[in-house]
């Protein structure tokens, strides 16, 4: 009789194999009710199930979450497809880290507005996310989807290529209270407002362009090997960093 025998080494790779296997079985996307509650909350998402590092996250138009611990996840949308207010809040103590900082967070993205509401980011914890867009639109009948992010005392915000954008009216604010690094290109028709007590980086590798629409900094660091290029004249009421 013929005997078959397996390689310890194939074994462990036939496992690896197994287990990548399975990870792609389980991930997708998971939405919120349109409630809300804490993302640790089984009850807070369609299906109980809290997301996991591979899994897309939907906030659903209207609802309220609140991240207060460390979660992950592979790219987040909040939607603002509701005729109430849409609102993702990272609490003091809270990280929100999407795809090791480098998922996508889009906000505030839906085509057809049909409702005057405000979808929201508040960031009073830690956010790390690569390519950020807010964009705030309005119908030809008159409705409003604005879009705002905030980043609060103490809040601290890493984000790749940000995009700031209104259409027809809306609008799309980033008010920063707290720190933000930028590392990757900046674009906005909306309005960006630095506090007296904000922090802000510009961080990235390639060359990069200070956006036109923020003039008066308080503590500004312009970091990382590319050429920085101011888009306008600027007031530094606090610290330069040229690092």
């Amino acid at each position: 009789m013929m005997k078959c025998s397996l390689h310890p080494f194939s074994a462990l790779t036939f496992f690896i194999l197994l287990l990548g296997m399975n990870s792609l079985a389980i991930s997708g996307t998971i939405t919120s009710t349109t409630t809300g509650g804490n993302w640790s909350d089984t009850l807070t998402w369609v299906g109980h199930v809290v997301p996991g590092f591979t899994d897309s996250v939907v906030i659903a138009g209207g609802a309220t979450v609140s991240v207060g611990g460390f979660f992950n996840c592979s790219s987040v949308i909040v939607d603002n497809a509701a005729a109430t207010n849409t609102t993702l809040t990272i609490a003091p103590g809270g990280v929100l880290d999407i795809a090791s900082g480098l998922g996508s967070l889009s906000v505030g993205n839906t085509t057809t507005v049909t409702t005057t509401n405000t979808t929201a980011v508040v960031d009073s914890g830690q956010l790390y996310c690569g390519t950020t867009t807010f964009a705030g639109k309005q119908s030809s009948g008159g409705k409003k989807a604005n879009v705002s992010f905030t980043i609060s005392p103490g809040g601290l915000a890493v984000v790749g290529n940000f995009s700031l954008i209104i259409a027809s009216g809306a609008t799309a604010t980033t008010t920063i209270s707290g720190e933000i690094h930028f590392g990757g290109t900046i674009t906005s028709t909306g309005t960006l407002t630095n506090n007296a007590s904000s922090t802000v980086e510009f961080n990235a590798s390639g060359a990069q362009t200070l956006p036109a629409g923020i003039t008066t900094y308080n503590d500004l660091i312009l970091a990382g090997s590319g050429v920085k290029t101011l888009g306008a004249s600027v007031t530094v009421n606090g610290r330069l960093f040229l690092e």
